[in-house]
């Protein structure tokens, strides 16, 4: 049957059908390629159903559809098989340094430069990229860790550069008189001059001559003229050797100069013809105190006891005893002080336990204590106690006489000394 009053459009691009004013009719659409079949009629029987149409060819590919709802989780899949594993056997610098014998499935290398980890898959070496990530965050200041060891000394350094040259030092001891020389040649006559003659100190009421030297307050004069009594001239700051010059001789005198320069020497006596000591000093302007004389060498004052003296029983106080021995200290400053004695015993009548000895010295008009002492410890007659004496500084602002003292603790007996000694030697003085 044809179709009434049907009014069809058909658009090729997606096959698109309006089907208008069709009353009471069943339109069936059937498509094949390049083909459509339409058909109007009254609705009949339902037909058998055809063959299966050739399978039309394939149409563009849709847009891109919604993101579908995530899935359930899959089941745990089942365990794999164990794996090779790697071992580590070192690093070396490039990939080209990668060993190519001798190599087992699993051997790992890394690569220096640029921190890979190469791993040798049985045929060859496959990279598994750096084994360094990226730098993390500063991470908090850490507590103050304990004190390393001490490290082993390090190797000596080069030598420096020469340093800016120090200050004058002080003039050094006048050292030995050298071995004469060949004599020489006679020389032809010079003119008379004045002959100069050294008289070591100055001495009022002395006459003398033309030519004499004398000290006085530390300064050498030359007299010019004969004269008896004449004082020499006060010294002046024009007179006094300045501190970059040499300084003349070592002088020796009784007393020291009344204006000494920094470094300048002396020898300190207490008699110009016959001392018993000879003090060398070297004067040092920078000591803060008044002793500013250093001793450096020379005697010291000593004197010695050889004869046996007895204390008295039960003489717990200091007493004098005949041959001191006594020393006087000739200045104002600091001296070292020694005394001793070579051994002590007691007469033991009754059987007495023992004592302690004591020896000290009285400075000046303050009486002698034990902590000036030196002690000696008696346990019995049989065994005398040998001893070597003590030691110890003391200042005086004074020429003072030292005396030695006596006193024992033990009960009932009387004590017998051998050869005593008393020295004292300057350590700096004014």
């Amino acid at each position: 049957m044809l179709l009434d009053d049907v009014t069809l459009t058909i658009e090729t691009e997606d096959v698109h059908v309006v089907v208008e004013d069709i009353p009471e009719t069943r339109l069936t659409i059937d498509t094949a390629p390049e083909v459509i079949v339409l058909a109007s009629g009254n609705l009949g029987l339902r037909g058998p159903e055809g063959p299966q149409g050739l399978t039309g060819a394939e149409g563009p590919v849709g847009p891109q559809g919604p993101q579908g709802v995530e899935g359930p989780l899959g089941p745990t899949g089942p365990q794999g098989s164990t794996g090779t594993g790697i071992l580590m056997q070192g690093q070396v610098p490039t990939e080209g340094d990668l060993p190519v014998t001798g190599n087992t499935q699993g051997d790992a290398y890394l690569v220096q430069a640029d921190d890979s980890l190469w791993i040798y898959d049985g045929v060859t070496f496959i990279s598994g990229g750096s084994i360094q990530g990226p730098p993390g965050p500063t991470g908090l200041t850490g507590s103050q860790g304990p004190t390393g060891s001490q490290g082993p000394i390090g190797l000596t350094g080069a030598t420096g550069a020469t340093g800016d040259q120090g200050p004058q030092g002080i003039q050094g001891i006048q050292g030995p008189i050298g071995l004469t020389g060949p004599e020489g040649p006679e020389g032809p006559e010079g003119p008379t001059g004045t002959p100069i003659e050294y008289e070591t100190a100055w001495v009022v009421g002395t006459a003398y001559q033309a030519g004499d030297v004398v000290l006085h307050d530390g300064i050498e004069y030359l007299a010019v003229n004969p004269s008896t009594g004449q004082t020499p001239p006060a010294a002046t700051a024009l007179t006094r050797l300045p501190a970059t010059v040499v300084a003349p001789p070592v002088e020796i005198g009784t007393s020291f100069p009344a204006l000494p320069t920094d470094g300048q020497e002396f020898i300190l006596v207490d008699s110009l013809t016959a001392p018993t000591y000879q003090w060398l000093f070297r004067y040092l302007a920078s000591i803060t105190d008044a002793y500013k004389w250093m001793f450096i060498g020379g005697s010291s004052l000593q004197q010695n006891a050889d004869a046996n003296i007895v204390t008295p029983t039960n003489q717990g106080t200091y007493i004098a005893m005949t041959g001191g021995p006594a020393i006087t200290l000739p200045r104002v400053g600091i001296y070292l002080i020694e005394n001793g004695f070579t051994a002590v015993s007691y007469t033991d009548a009754g059987g007495g336990p023992g004592g302690k000895m004591h020896m000290s010295y009285d400075i000046g008009a303050t009486p002698a204590v034990d902590a000036d002492a030196v002690i000696a410890h008696v346990y019995s007659s049989a065994y005398p106690s040998v001893m070597s004496g003590r030691q110890k500084t003391i200042t005086v602002a004074a020429p003072i006489l030292l005396t030695s003292k006596y006193r024992h603790d033990n009960y009932g007996q009387t004590v017998t000394w051998t050869k005593r000694w008393l020295r004292a030697t300057p350590v700096r003085l004014s």
